[in-house]
């Protein structure tokens, strides 16, 4: 049996994942031997969610409070970051992860917790754009009201940057970096300016950035790319990076409606299933 042959078969998620209707360039896995590795992988999908301990209910439902540790570093101009540190195994990858507007290091309770049962170290950090999320208050946004500064989205890519560095420092190895509405646009334009950076996962990504064009900014990107969205966003995030060529990028477009940000993984949330395919997908080659 062909790739193209595995690809274009029924009745699993990675299936339908790999079908060209859905938009999915899942071109890294371009032997057969890979695609039938990943395959294995994701027949587990639908029983992820039991084993790792995690129902289709609120976000915060099942997740202990002793699974993260809240840390606090400077920005680069000294504002206190609030950040919340996943540890699972030190030797294993790290990914940084941003919020989308209006929320807080809270929009990944559960997805940290089920990217650590997946053998990844995370952390979650409040950036000085948002708010509260999950019950989860952005301690960074205090701070920067008290100090009477600037709260606008170009603002946290500074709060991104201070983050690569402090989690790099710590950790000693390049950084997977994610972000999330607003935050998913700033890490195309940071991970493609820093050499920290070792992949870059992008919810729903666009310009929202005032001063910066994205597309522009987003052009050559080298490290492995995933970017997803909405179903109804993905022709605007496909034309939106159109200059990132090869086998790197991989874009993936719900069969469902889908959600915009990060939240598309949250258990609550229809389709949550076949965003996790794609992304586990993709992070097998980092594991």
């Amino acid at each position: 049996m062909t790739t193209d042959q595995i690809g274009r078969a029924d009745c699993s998620p990675f299936f339908v994942l790999s079908c060209e209707q859905y938009s999915m360039r899942m071109n890294f896995f371009s032997t057969p031997n890979k695609y039938l590795i990943a395959l294995g992988l994701l027949a587990c999908v639908s029983c992820f969610d039991t084993i790792a301990g995690f129902h289709d209910s609120h976000p915060n439902a099942v997740v202990q409070k002793d699974a993260w540790k809240t840390v606090k570093f400077p920005s680069v101009d000294e504002l206190a970051i609030t950040a919340d540190l996943y540890v699972v195994d030190e030797s294993k990858p790290y990914i940084l992860l941003c919020h989308q507007a209006g929320y807080s290091r809270g929009e990944y309770r559960e997805i940290a917790v089920k990217l650590n049962a997946l053998g990844f170290n995370c952390m979650a950090i409040d950036q000085r754009s948002g708010s509260k999320t999950n019950g989860v208050e952005n301690e960074t946004v205090k701070g920067a009201m008290r100090a009477n500064l600037s709260r606008q989205y170009p603002d946290a890519e500074q709060d991104i940057i201070a983050s690569i560095d402090y989690l790099q420092k710590l950790v000693k190895k390049s950084i997977i970096i994610w972000g999330s509405s607003y935050s998913a646009a700033l890490v195309l334009k940071v991970g493609n300016e820093n050499d920290k950076v070792s992949a870059i996962i992008s919810f729903s990504p666009g310009e929202y950035i005032n001063g910066t064009n994205i597309a522009e900014a987003a052009n050559g990107i080298s490290v492995p790319l995933f970017v997803t969205s909405s179903k109804s966003e993905g022709p605007d995030v496909t034309t939106l990076l159109a200059g990132v060529i090869g086998d790197h990028k991989v874009q993936f477009i719900p069969a469902g409606k889908g959600k915009h940000g990060s939240k598309a993984l949250w258990s609550e949330n229809e389709g949550h299933e076949e965003y996790w395919a794609a992304l586990k997908a993709f992070l097998f080659q980092f594991q």
